[in-house]
């Protein structure tokens, strides 16, 4: 069950926030060789597995979710973030995932962006992964699109929380 303070909206991103959970246990953060992704198939097309290098700090993708691709029309698996062809964008996941892995902790975020020249709503939820419980070494970072509307351009944060 998802923790009732968390304001996921979406059943998915809920689903696997509370897998993510049942993965933790007592620990502060899972391992991904904990994860199944057969169980993760109600989510994979909206989910990025982010490597998380150090000296510096980098992120690359092991995965980037196929209907993430069809949104941002880029595709990313096997890219460094810093490889990113929107700077707007890139800066953006670049300091949340950056926070992610220094708080140690899950976060949870609505969002607004500008896509293919439509207004697009987002939900995401980033999950910190360790294979000692203390270094955060990957992330899974799911987003799940709400809407489309005409507005204005560029990406905005419109709330982001911590997630534990």
């Amino acid at each position: 069950m998802t923790d009732p303070s968390l304001p996921i909206q979406d059943k998915s991103l809920a689903r696997l926030y509370a897998y993510w959970r049942g993965k933790r246990g007592a620990r502060a953060m899972p391992a991904w060789r904990e994860f199944d992704p057969m169980e993760l198939g109600f989510i994979l097309g909206w989910l990025n597995v982010i490597e998380v290098h150090r000296d510096p700090l980098r992120f690359r993708f092991r995965v980037h979710g196929s209907m993430l691709v069809s949104y941002t029309g880029v595709e990313m698996t096997g890219r460094f973030l810093d490889e990113h062809p929107d700077p707007e964008h890139r800066e953006f996941l670049e300091r949340m995932w950056s926070d992610a892995v220094e708080s140690r902790e899950p976060q949870h975020g609505l969002h607004e962006r500008t896509l293919k020249e439509e207004r697009q709503r987002f939900e995401s939820v980033l999950l910190p992964l360790s294979s000692d419980d203390i270094t955060v070494d990957m992330l899974l970072v799911a987003a799940r699109y709400t809407g489309i509307g005409s507005g204005r351009s560029g990406l905005h944060a419109v709330a982001t929380r911590p997630a534990s």
